[in-house]
């Protein structure tokens, strides 16, 4: 006789059970964390100034596309202008930041589905892999490339309860992702705090990677020029700049 399959709790979910119905309700998965990807610094309250009365307007960002307001909104004291006209400038200074990350969420016993998550705040950098757990939050479409059984959602996390680590999390060596490092300096920056190269160094050191390592990559992105400053024997530093080692052609700093 076959074995049953092992049910969640009452009201909760399995990845495989997903389908178009739920797609914009609230919804609860009982999941595994099956793969998980770098902490990024994002925008969370985007703040804008309307080009044509001056008024701020804040905008909750839900993507990672940047959304803009649809008008300079009367009820807030703006001046009605539609967004093309408002040309809406960016605040980065006044924005709201928050860390997030993205998971790849599967059944607690089963492989064969699978459905991207998106966690932000504390909840970045939290669930390790493996780790078992109950996410609450709203399901939507997404599209672009998808792996063999992953599901076209992904789940906007606002919850996450019953959860079990795993019995031994096993850390696999791997070279410095560039993205840490720009997180580091991104958010130094908003601070306006020093980002030169002892420091960046001794943040990473802070969140368990190796100094050589971190050492070997900043060198790296030096030398392709995708970080702006200079290296010396004596003392390497990054150069401070009005955007002390990024360009603004450079979509998030991200090496391409």
């Amino acid at each position: 006789m076959a074995n049953a399959r092992e049910e969640p709790h009452a009201g909760v979910l399995n990845v495989a059970d997903l389908e178009e119905a739920h797609v914009g309700s609230p919804v609860t998965l009982a999941a595994r964390v099956a793969d998980l990807g770098t902490k990024k610094i994002t925008i969370q309250v985007a703040v804008f100034r309307c080009g044509r009365c001056n008024r701020l307007a804040e905008e909750v960002q839900t993507t990672e596309q940047l959304k803009f307001p649809l008008q300079c909104s009367p009820t807030w004291g703006g001046c009605g202008a539609k967004r093309r006209e408002a040309r809406f400038k960016l605040l980065e200074r006044e924005s709201v930041y928050a860390e997030s990350q993205r998971l790849v969420l599967a059944d607690e016993k089963h492989e064969n589905r699978q459905v991207q998550a998106l966690v932000r705040g504390q909840l970045a950098g939290g669930l390790p892999l493996g780790s078992q757990a109950t996410f609450r939050g709203r399901l939507k479409k997404r599209g672009g490339k998808m792996a063999r059984g992953e599901l076209p959602y992904i789940l906007e996390v606002a919850e996450v309860t019953r959860l079990k680590m795993p019995d031994r999390v096993v850390v696999y060596p791997r070279r410095v992702d560039p993205q840490v490092i720009y997180n580091i300096i991104i958010e130094r920056q908003r601070r306006g705090e020093p980002t030169n190269y002892k420091v960046i160094v001794d943040e990473a050191k802070k969140i368990g990677l190796a100094e050589e390592d971190v050492r070997a990559m900043l060198s790296k992105l030096l030398e392709e020029g995708k970080l702006e400053g200079q290296e010396k024997d004596g003392g390497r530093r990054l150069r401070e700049e009005k955007r002390e080692g990024f360009n603004d052609k450079d979509e998030d700093n991200r090496i391409r």
